[in-house]
């Protein structure tokens, strides 16, 4: 492995768990437009991991995207998308998936969870 390689899974691995809890996704992103680059972000996640060939959608899309259309939309179109992309190294991938990503508006804001007790 190359290490622009070993860089790019760190920080594809760091950034994912950000766009999937809707971190990075500003309400000026959560438009009928960003659903199609939900769709195509998906696509590229299930070809950045090969360990399983099943996949949830939920698990692949924002929860804030994810509620706009139903479940046969999202499994119909990302499945679409899936199979127009070319057989590749994963790394590919995870580079496509973070420029997506680094074009967000809240990409390299500092985000954290915190839990509320009541």
């Amino acid at each position: 492995m190359m290490e622009s390689d070993f860089i790019t899974n760190i920080l594809y691995h760091q950034i994912l768990e950000d766009y999937l809890n809707g971190n990075l996704i500003s309400l000026a992103e959560l438009s009928p437009e960003f659903v199609e680059v939900a769709v195509q972000l998906a696509a590229l996640q299930m070809k950045c991991s090969s360990s399983s060939d099943h996949f949830v959608m939920q698990k692949l899309v924002p929860l804030v995207i994810y509620q706009k259309k139903d479940d046969g939309y999202w499994r119909d179109k990302v499945m679409e998308n899936y199979r127009q992309l070319k057989d590749q190294p994963e790394v590919i991938y995870r580079r496509q998936v973070l420029k997506i990503l680094k074009e967000l508006t809240l990409f390299g804001s500092t985000t954290f969870s915190v839990k509320v007790k009541i």
